[in-house]
């Protein structure tokens, strides 16, 4: 009888033991991830894993800031991914945000050109230029245009975003605008 519950005690406090450590190491990982801002770029890291990615860029309104750079870095931290998966494993979308106050009657969006509603002579495109460094190796969450409509379905504006490709990038390089694995030569997205 003393050896079953000396080993139910041992099996205890190793159980504790291990749950301790899972939820401490799971506190460290899990909430160690701040955010930044560079010129506009909205920046998540983590100073645990050493993981940086770039978010949303949030556009002034201002047509001479339609040409931004996802740096090499931030913190000492390379940035290595456009979008991706943030704390517990929330998806973080890179994307160009207009203004809300430019065009206050936008109700949805999308990507899907099946999906969009009526292209006419007032809809707006917003073109944007997004330089990429040499750090850049996943490509996780991100968009090349989305439409934006109405509550009648009209296309209000357009976001088209096209990319440029640091040489010195060992994982991407871009062929008008479009981002493409170097190694299989596939389209990324």
């Amino acid at each position: 009888m003393k050896k079953a519950i000396k080993i139910i005690t041992t099996i205890a406090v190793i159980f504790i033991t291990f749950f301790i450590i899972f939820t401490v190491l799971s506190a460290i990982y899990f909430g160690s991830w701040e955010d930044g801002k560079i010129n506009n770029l909205n920046i998540y890291y983590n100073k645990v894993t050493k993981f940086c990615l770039a978010a949303e860029f949030e556009w002034d309104g201002d047509t001479e800031n339609m040409t931004f750079t996802v740096p090499d870095e931030y913190e000492g931290i390379k940035i290595s991914s456009l979008g991706g998966f943030v704390g517990s494993g929330a998806p973080t979308l890179f994307y160009v945000r207009v203004p809300d106050s430019l065009h206050p009657e936008v109700v949805s969006s999308t990507e899907s050109e099946e999906c969009i509603g009526v292209i006419n002579e007032d809809t707006v495109t917003y073109s944007f230029t997004v330089k990429l460094g040499k750090n850049i190796k996943t490509f996780e969450i991100f968009t090349y245009k989305e439409y934006f409509m109405d509550a009648n379905d009209n296309v209000i504006y357009i976001v088209e975003t096209k990319y440029e490709c640091s040489e010195d990038n060992k994982y991407a390089y871009t062929e008008n605008g479009k981002l493409y694995n170097k190694r299989t030569n596939q389209l990324i997205y």
